[in-house]
Formats: C-alpha cells, sequence, structure tokens
C-alpha cells in the first residue's frame, strides 16, 4: 500500500471512529447514561452477544464460500473468511455500511477466479441480500405493526425499490434482448467504459443467477445462509437489552434492525457513522425506555468497532502472508 493511501485510510479510520465516539457520547448524554449503568451490564449477555457477531462473519464466510463451489470455482474458506473480515474494516471506514465488495472481490480473484466471476459471487450474495431483507422487513413490519415515522417511509421506499427490482429480473430473464436493447440505446448517449462494464456486470449477474438456481437445494442453502447471517446480527441489540435486565422485544427489535441495516445503506458517513447510533436511539426509543443510551453504546462497539479492529488485524495479516 503507498503511503497516499495508507494516510487516505487513516484519515477515513479516524473521522469514522471519531463520530462513532461523539455520537456513542451524545446518545448517553441525551439518555443520561453513567458509568454505572455501563458497570451494571450482565457479563454472559455481552458474551452471547459478541459470539453472535462471530457467528455473522462465519456464516458469511460459509455463505461465499457455497456460492464459489455452485459456480464451479475453489477457493480456501480461510482465505475467505480473512477477506469477510477485511471488507467489514474497509466497509466500517468507506461511505454507507457497503463498501466492502471490492476487497472480496480482490481476495476471490487471489483465488484463481477471473474478475468478472468473483464479481457475480458478490452480486449474488447483494441479490441473496435483497430478497432476504424482501421477504424478512415485509413479514416483520406486518407482524409487529411497526409504523415509527422512520420505519414507516424505509418500508414504503424500500418496497417500491423492490418492486422496480424485481420488474428488473423479470425482464433480464424473461426478456434479455429488452435488457440488451437499452443497454446499447445507454451505451450510444453515454460514452466512456462504464456502460461497458455495467454491461458485463449485468450479464455476469445473469448467468451466476441461473447457475445457481439450476441447484434448487443449493439455491435454498444460500438462502438460509443468508438468514443465519442477518438473524445473528439483530439478535445482538435484544440480548444486550437483556443484559440491563429489560424487556428484549423480539420482534420489534428485530424489524428495527432490518430498517437500521437499510438506513444505513445511504452513503452519508464512514460506515454509516453517526446515522446508525441515532437511529438506533430513535427506532428503540419507541418501544424501550431502559437504558437505550447504554445499549445503542455496546450495539455498536459489538457490532463496528469490533469490526474495525479484527478486520485491521486481518487485513494486515492477509496481505503480509497472503493466505
Amino acid at each position: 500500500m503507498e503511503g497516499s493511501e495508507k494516510n487516505g485510510t487513516a484519515k477515513k479510520l479516524i473521522l469514522a471512529v471519531t463520530i462513532t465516539v461523539l455520537s456513542i457520547a451524545a446518545i448517553t448524554k441525551i439518555g443520561n447514561v453513567s458509568v454505572e449503568d455501563f458497570a451494571g451490564a450482565k457479563l454472559s449477555f455481552i458474551v452471547i452477544a459478541l459470539i453472535l457477531h462471530a457467528f455473522f462473519w462465519i456464516f458469511w464466510t460459509i455463505r461465499l464460500w457455497v456460492i464459489v463451489r455452485v459456480l464451479e470455482h475453489r477457493a480456501r474458506i480461510s482465505r475467505l473468511f480473512a477477506g469477510v473480515l477485511s471488507s467489514n474494516f474497509v466497509a466500517a471506514i468507506t461511505p454507507s455500511s457497503a463498501g466492502g465488495e471490492p476487497v472480496r472481490i480482490k481476495v476471490l480473484v487471489d483465488s484463481g477466479m477471473s474478475a468478472g466471476s468473483a464479481t457475480a459471487c458478490i452480486m449474488v450474495e447483494r441479490f441473496l441480500d435483497a430478497l432476504f431483507f424482501s421477504v424478512f422487513l415485509l413479514a416483520m413490519i406486518s407482524i409487529s405493526g411497526f409504523a415509527v415515522g422512520l420505519g414507516l417511509k424505509v418500508g414504503i421506499i424500500f418496497t417500491a425499490l423492490l418492486i422496480l427490482f424485481f420488474v428488473f429480473l423479470y425482464e433480464l430473464f424473461k426478456s434479455p434482448e429488452r435488457i440488451g436493447r437499452l443497454l446499447g440505446f445507454l451505451e450510444k448517449r453515454f460514452r466512456g467504459d462504464l456502460i461497458e462494464r455495467l454491461e458485463r456486470e449485468i450479464w455476469s449477474f445473469r448467468n451466476a443467477i441461473s447457475e445457481m438456481l439450476k441447484n434448487r437445494r443449493m439455491a435454498f442453502v444460500l438462502f438460509l445462509l443468508t438468514g443465519f447471517i442477518w438473524l445473528s446480527e439483530f439478535l445482538i441489540p435484544s440480548v444486550l437489552l437483556m443484559a440491563f435486565s429489560c424487556e428484549p422485544h423480539w420482534i420489534l427489535s428485530l424489524t428495527s434492525q432490518a430498517i437500521l441495516v437499510i438506513v444505513s445503506l445511504v452513503p452519508l458517513t464512514p460506515g454509516s457513522s453517526g446515522i446508525a447510533e441515532f437511529g438506533f436511539f430513535y427506532l428503540y426509543s419507541s418501544f424501550a425506555s431502559c437504558r437505550i443510551g447504554a445499549v445503542a453504546g455496546l450495539w455498536r462497539i459489538i457490532t463496528y468497532v469490533s469490526n474495525i479492529l479484527v478486520g485491521l488485524v486481518s487485513a494486515v495479516y492477509y496481505l503480509k502472508n497472503k493466505l
């Protein structure tokens, strides 16, 4: 890594951590949280929360390994695990919470895959996530009746985008010539490599999804793994509420987590620092009044700060050893 890149990474890291620390400090101040409140948390539940976050990493690695196998490639699971951890570090210091894809693509290329195949694997990941959230968020909002302003707006916007996404998928698989004509039109209007790259990625994505759907059993396994990935992460706030002897609010908490993940995709701050903390405080304050500031602080440390620390160590180790 060149000196300028190192300086840029260091600046992003400092900015992300600073925003997070200030946000946690502001939330604890608003929530009248004291040091004694943190000290009163039950350690056993905090350990469970950390284990759940570790499962988030593990299930993500297993899913990526299965996708690689489905697309008839091979990669060491230890290398993929390092890639997942390293990509979480990059995502934590880049705008929005979804900025680590290039790292995973690089790891797959290092494993012998072509850039096109590696990109297709990551696009399958995102397709599975979108499919899971389309089912999960709508189901949770329906079950919980959660209608807080932010949650309702996110639900409406997400549903609208989801409909457009499925219309695109339908056209891509049923009438690919229409997509081809659209891309041809765009290529004439906008000169440069962008449309060509977009076209390559769209057809790679189509081929990857087609390969995945040929094996229905593995497609189901991948969807199941996607559920395990996100449920591992979404259960953490409820466990932390129990650490403070509070009602876990399982359904409302799961709904709030789905909303927060979608909101955190907005590319405003590194790793959605600030957005995530205040979004958490806003949503959870509507149904849980028990030490929300302390819970928000611990939640962000476990799910965000740990990604920075573990991801940085993993990235350095990977670059030095090329697993």
